[in-house]
């Protein structure tokens, strides 16, 4: 942890704010109410399209189409949520492409 600019920071975990508890608080909120609306696709090649590719996979030679990936953590590191949010969905106001990592 670092103190920079006048807020500590987490560097190991991409300059995560370490006093981030409201922010957590409003991410936490928001997966809770994600329902399943509607399947697109599994296949692999879609993934770039719908924005969905792993932002964290660094096997992906695509400069487009990654997403953001949401993972919650609770004791233990136990991963309760893990999410990669993509981009919206043509036609459907505050819908977003949503694919849980392998």
């Amino acid at each position: 942890v670092v103190f920079e600019e006048g807020k500590w920071r987490i560097p190991s975990h991409y300059d995560y704010p370490a006093d981030g508890k409201e922010r957590l608080a409003k991410t936490a909120a928001g997966v809770i109410g994600i329902k399943k609306d509607d399947f697109r696709s599994d296949n692999v090649a879609d993934h770039e399209a719908c924005g969905v590719i792993d932002p964290l996979d660094e096997t992906s030679t695509a400069l487009s189409g990654r997403g953001q990936r949401v993972t919650i953590k609770g004791a233990n590191d136990q991963i309760l949520a893990d999410f990669i949010i993509g981009k919206p969905v043509e036609g459907r106001e505050g819908f977003r492409f949503v694919r849980v990592p392998e």
